[in-house]
């Protein structure tokens, strides 16, 4: 059975994991053990926009990988290369990156890969040498 769990960030900067919710138009994440988001909205409310589904792996240091995360893996290549994780087609891949667009040759997650950060915290990884 895997765990489906989602991460988005909030007004405040940071990053709430648990379930995702949906109420009178606005988006939350409901973290294992609170009884009542909607007590505490401002806690929980976060940006539709950074809201990424857990991938149900972990990269080589045992880090959770989710939608919109940035990682290194060996790619077509060989080489070691920055992709981002996203969600197409019924399954989590990821894509290469080059400058503002993501090239559309996808491949599948490698468990050897190594976070770097998230395009939203760090969209400077992205950017070409």
């Amino acid at each position: 059975m895997r765990e489906i769990k989602f991460r988005g960030k909030n007004a405040k900067g940071e990053w709430i994991i648990g379930d995702l919710l949906h109420n009178r138009g606005e988006t939350f994440i409901a973290p294992p053990g609170i009884a009542n988001t909607l007590d505490t909205l401002d806690d929980f409310r976060v940006y539709p926009a950074t809201v990424g589904q857990y991938t149900g792996m972990e990269d080589r240091n045992g880090k959770e990988i989710y939608e919109g995360d940035i990682i290194l893996q060996q790619g077509y290549h060989g080489g070691n290369e920055k992709m981002v994780v996203r969600f197409e087609h019924g399954a989590f891949i990821v894509g290469y990156h080059n400058g503002s667009s993501t090239i559309k040759r996808p491949m599948l997650i490698n468990k050897k890969c190594k976070t770097l950060g998230n395009i939203y915290d760090n969209p400077e990884l992205l950017e070409v040498d």
